[in-house]
């Protein structure tokens, strides 16, 4: 079942697809996700490590942002309330993984991958597209182990 909410279509249950078939839908979100962590991880290698900590906490914001315009596109107001707060709890994370350490960056963005896959199959049920939430649970992991591993290094 699709709703339309505005110029957006979504759909409310994801469609039930055969193994090879879902890996055909979500190889190109998969590359991309990867590739995106990639990118970061080498420019992030180029910044001293406070700056590279901004870095992370600033993606760890954006990430959470883009459930608040999932939830805005929504319309709801019980989603929109629930993944406002939610949001707000990660931009507040990442600040306290700049001020007090990084390993409270790690844990908000493992907490954010789990945020990511909480709305598959739909436990948080705000209107967004399906492959969102694995492919940014993917990125989050890889993210959160190269900033435990680099500040494990330091």
């Amino acid at each position: 079942r699709e709703i339309t909410t505005g110029k957006i279509i979504v759909q409310s249950t994801p469609p039930r697809m055969e193994g090879k078939n879902m890996l055909a839908m979500m190889w190109k979100p998969i590359l991309g996700s990867m590739v995106l962590a990639a990118v970061v991880i080498v420019v992030s290698a180029f910044l001293a490590a406070p700056q590279a900590l901004v870095l992370f906490a600033v993606l760890l914001g954006l990430t959470a942002g883009v459930y608040i315009g999932f939830c805005l596109a929504d319309g709801r107001s019980w989603e929109q309330g629930i993944e406002l707060l939610v949001g707000l709890l990660f931009f507040a994370v990442a600040a306290a993984g700049v001020w007090i350490s990084p390993f409270v960056l790690v844990g908000g963005v493992v907490a954010h991958a789990a945020w990511n896959m909480s709305h598959q199959p739909r436990l948080v049920s705000t209107q967004l597209v399906m492959w969102y939430p694995p492919i940014g649970a993917m990125f989050d992991m890889i993210m959160a182990g190269y900033i435990a591993v680099r500040w494990t290094l330091l």
